[in-house]
């Protein structure tokens, strides 16, 4: 996590990767928090975000949440995601009992294989 000077909740995603446009997807349907903006880390807007933040390489293989002057990253931003979903979801935040080292590994594995399992919506070149 990092501070952030920005307000309000902002999602910085894999714009090409068809898992993440299919989850960007189901949480504008699902947030009961609408106050959520998307942003394609491939994006102008995205890359100006990246750079005033200093995130370098990270966005490319994590979702990043800016949220109340905090920066959350990879499974940590999913749980942060999960507080404003319905109930259903949020027995997913079972997993914030996990060790992050352990959540985040399996987020990596995901991420890693993404385009091979899910495909790109884009060819990003």
């Amino acid at each position: 996590m990092t501070n952030n000077n920005s307000e309000g909740k902002i999602i910085l995603f894999d714009g090409v990767c068809t898992l993440c446009n299919f989850a960007v997807a189901n949480l504008q349907r699902n947030l009961k928090n609408k106050n959520y903006c998307f942003i394609p880390s491939q994006s102008e807007e995205g890359n100006l975000l990246i750079q005033k933040h200093n995130l370098g390489k990270i966005p490319d293989n994590s979702i990043v949440l800016f949220s109340n002057k905090i920066i959350y990253f990879r499974s940590d931003a999913l749980i942060e995601i999960l507080n404003d979903m319905p109930t259903k979801y949020r027995t997913f935040k079972i997993s914030k009992y996990l060790p992050r080292k352990f959540r985040d590994w399996f987020y990596d594995l995901i991420s890693k294989y993404r385009y091979f399992i899910f495909g790109k919506i884009q060819d990003n070149k």
